[in-house]
């Protein structure tokens, strides 16, 4: 599931994240503004999600500097998820976050490659 959320002045981050052969999800997501990079995991999407909002709070030192309420941290930060299938995918993913592209443009990067891929079979 890739998907973006449209609500107004969500603060966003990118979770980069897949499904193993046991139906485990494994993910990670780098946060500019504190500077951490966080690994997580959960039987299911949501619970990834859940265990984001919690590696993100705990991240937090200072609650007077945060770019988002976070008294209401479900609402006002939003994970845009991107799943990836391969080891390829992940690199990717990760490879253009780092250069500075948006969650559009990698989502519609790794749904290319998926295409070549399935185009090659």
């Amino acid at each position: 599931m890739n998907e973006i959320s449209s609500k107004p002045n969500a603060y966003h981050i990118l979770l980069i994240y897949h499904i193993d052969e046991d139906g485990h999800y494994n993910g990670s997501y780098y946060d500019k503004f504190f500077k951490y990079t966080a690994c997580v995991d959960g039987e299911t999407l949501q619970t990834l999600l859940d265990e984001c909002y919690v590696t993100l709070i705990e991240a937090i030192e200072d609650i007077n500097n945060v770019p988002f309420d976070i008294n209401n941290i479900k609402e006002s930060v939003i994970f845009d998820c991107i799943q990836c299938q391969s080891d390829e995918e992940i690199e990717k993913a990760h490879s253009m976050k780092q250069n500075g592209y948006t969650f559009e443009k990698i989502n519609e990067e790794i749904q290319r490659m998926r295409m070549n891929s399935n185009d090659q079979q």
